[in-house]
């Protein structure tokens, strides 16, 4: 590495130096009104002191292409392109000034040189070559600028619109000062050497102090730094661009589907905000910069089809658009699902049972109030569905994904008929009104297989109003306000209509005998009102048994043929579950996985669990200082029970109930605590860091 001091215009002097900005950069960002005018101040401020005083500008990375010649700017990109606009303009100025002063024949003007300011813009020994190359479009509109072409097409783009903001502050009475001035900017000119410096490293540290790239960019800077540019150009053209053109139009559509590629990669979820250390790490040495952009270019086309809900089967679109409308934690699992698909390893008609599998699980959940949380990490299963196809050879992945979607019996559970029979009877199913509306819509529809009901426009229509009137009251008998409260929103009382405002709070007899009425409704879900005279707990009770019978008829238990010998009582829990003090009653742990940090990890005990974990989190840089900090509270504050700057009293037969855990820290740990207690202790840390508690699995040991 070579970093020498010297003023822009000696950097961009010339001498055959020409400046490439890389494919894996972003294009030019700097706005007129903000570091535009920072700039100009600076150079008004120079003046101001004589134009004697250098000024810092910055620096400037450049690593030499040795295929080229040419430079590639690693960082100082917005810089060097700034300095160029500002130099065309004062080129343009000037010779507008310069026909002014020799139409008018009046006193000379002291102006630029303008074959020196241009030279700074172009090589004039290498047949006019533009000195700095910059990205697609950014690249048109500056060369429109140099030939002062009109730009329609680049009129609102930054270069053209810099370019303006420059011009026009530009007069006769400061063009030359102000190009004088440029001439003390002063930047740091660092030229990373061929073989003893590493350019990604330099990124990533320049990259660090808030340039504010996405992780998407910094993947793609990733895999393109370090190549010949020209490598770098087809290999953006040809993998990187049309893979952005498939997954989204933004830097974060990138990023969310690179996460999704990750997960389905690894079955690993990684946090939103470190994708890029997770893909570097993922990213092994073997695998050549053209492998795995074509993976990603092969996956986003599979990643496309599912999020368009696109597919040249109209059924599979109609499913997928239903199990997007209730969950997008199972796309890593579809990527892997309709890749095979792709290649003929899965039939369409297992594709749709195992949406039809999805849909049923998520229903039956949001039913029985179960929460999502854990649900992205419990869909992470490919790994393992396709290692048990390996191992029972001839297994189907339809088969083996329900026997493991079946497995389950804790807080992931697919709930059975029983506890889904109690919660449609009993629980407010309105409160989700998307699942809610989705629940009546396929009840209706499935009754009229063969006639189109366009369920859009309809929306859910409480029978029993949500405010009773006097007339309700007296409808509902002296228990209404125990009626009210306990079936309001439950499936008996709850149904659809395009006329919910007709209805209001009007009595039943009312909302029957209107014109467009439950008397007169050609739905399903009002058939039952027609036969009824009033409206009370024994018709909500006996209509919510005729839905709950469709309802379960729609989304039964699909079980699987066959039984795969896995150890049902080896069960993974995240921290975060709620019966989580449950699951773990007489259980031992056998390993755990802490997201970003480690593989899992085998622990003997409760205490080893907690005590490596400690260990583990003081040994990461992202979190030591932050630990060090909590020690400094020692034995109060949220931390009192859990750690201690002395050893604390023994207890009264000697036992130990103090450790120090952590080698090297004179801090004391409460160790001789139950298995729930130490789990409260790791949420105490997990808070104090900022670490999601979903980030922590643990593997039980099987049953005794």
């Amino acid at each position: 590495m070579k970093a020498s001091s010297k003023s822009i215009t000696d950097f961009l002097d010339g001498k055959n130096r020409s400046f490439l900005i890389p494919v894996y950069q972003r294009n030019y960002d700097w706005k007129a009104k903000d570091q535009c005018q920072v700039l100009w101040d600076d150079l008004k401020y120079i003046i101001e002191r004589g134009n004697t005083v250098p000024h810092f500008f910055g620096s400037i990375v450049t690593v030499l292409d040795s295929n080229t010649g040419d430079y590639i700017v690693i960082d100082g990109q917005q810089r060097l392109t700034t300095i160029s606009l500002l130099m065309l303009a004062i080129v343009h100025r000037t010779k507008e000034f310069q026909t002014i002063t020799e139409k008018n024949s009046a006193e000379p003007i002291e102006l630029p040189n303008i074959e020196e300011a241009l030279s700074f813009c172009i090589d004039y020994k290498k047949q006019q070559k533009l000195k700095l190359k910059l990205l697609r479009g950014d690249m048109e509109a500056y060369q429109c600028l140099v030939k002062q072409d009109r730009c329609p097409n680049y009129d609102k783009t930054n270069i053209v619109q810099n370019y303006k903001f420059f011009y026009s502050l530009l007069d006769v009475d400061n063009i030359k000062a102000i190009y004088e001035a440029i001439k003390q900017l002063v930047v740091v000119d660092i030229m990373l050497g061929k073989d003893d410096d590493n350019p990604q490293q330099v990124f990533e540290s320049l990259n660090s102090k808030g340039l504010g790239l996405s992780d998407a960019d910094k993947i793609r800077n990733f895999i393109l730094i370090g190549l010949p540019y020209e490598e770098q150009i087809e290999l953006y053209s040809k993998y990187w661009e049309p893979m952005e053109e498939l997954v989204g139009t933004s830097p974060e559509d990138t990023t969310t589907y690179i996460w999704n590629f990750l997960a389905y990669k690894t079955n690993k979820k990684a946090r939103l905000p470190e994708i890029y250390t997770t893909f570097k790490n993922y990213k092994s040495a073997d695998m050549s910069a053209e492998s795995i952009l074509k993976d990603l270019l092969d996956m986003a086309e599979v990643y496309n089809h599912i999020e368009t809900q696109e597919y040249y089967s109209e059924q599979i679109n109609k499913k997928l658009a239903t199990v997007s409308q209730l969950t997008k934690v199972t796309i890593p699992l579809f990527m892997d699902v309709f890749d095979k698909f792709e290649k003929n390893m899965i039939s369409e008609a297992d594709i749709l049972e195992i949406m039809d599998v999805i849909e049923t699980y998520f229903v039956r959940r949001t039913v029985c109030r179960l929460k999502p949380a854990g649900t992205t990490k419990f869909f992470l299963m490919n790994n393992n569905i396709n290692k048990i196809i390996k191992q029972y050879g001839g297994a189907s992945y339809l088969d083996v994904f329900k026997y493991i979607i079946n497995l389950e019996t804790g807080a992931l559970r697919c709930p059975k008929d029983m506890e889904v029979l109690t919660a449609l009877r009993e629980n407010d199913i309105y409160t989700d009104k998307a699942v809610c509306k989705h629940i009546l819509s396929r009840i209706e529809i499935a009754h009229n297989p063969k006639e189109h009901v366009d369920v859009v426009g309809l929306t859910i229509e409480h029978i029993m109003p949500q405010v009773l009137n006097e007339e309700w009251k007296r409808e509902l008998g002296p228990d209404y306000d125990f009626v009210h409260n306990k079936y309001l929103h439950t499936i008996g009382n709850l149904t659809l209509t395009a006329y919910n405002p007709d209805y209001g709070n009007r009595p039943f007899d009312y909302k029957k005998r209107i014109e467009r009425g439950f008397n007169a409704s050609p739905l399903y879900l009002n058939q039952y009102m027609k036969g009824v005279d009033q409206w009370t707990e024994n018709e909500i009770k006996n209509r919510a048994d005729i839905l709950i019978g469709d309802f379960m008829e729609l989304w039964h238990i699909y079980k699987p043929t066959n039984n795969y010998g896995y150890n049902r009582d080896v069960e993974k829990v995240a921290l975060d579950n709620t019966d989580i003090e449950e699951q773990i009653s007489g259980r031992k742990p056998k390993s755990f996985y802490l997201t970003n940090v480690e593989d899992d990890i085998e622990v003997s005990s409760w205490k080893d669990l907690y005590c490596q974990i400690v260990n583990l989190l003081y040994n990461n840089s992202d979190y030591k200082k932050k630990m060090q900090q909590a020690f400094s509270f020692g034995n109060r504050g949220n931390f009192a029970g859990i750690i201690s700057k002395v050893e604390e009293s023994r207890g009264q037969r000697g036992e130990i109930f103090w450790e120090q855990i952590i080698p090297d820290e004179p801090i004391y740990f409460f160790i001789q605590k139950s298995a729930g207690d130490l789990l409260k202790a790791i949420r105490v840390w997990f808070k104090h860091l900022n670490i999601d508690q979903e980030d922590l699995i643990i593997t039980l040991k099987s049953k005794q």
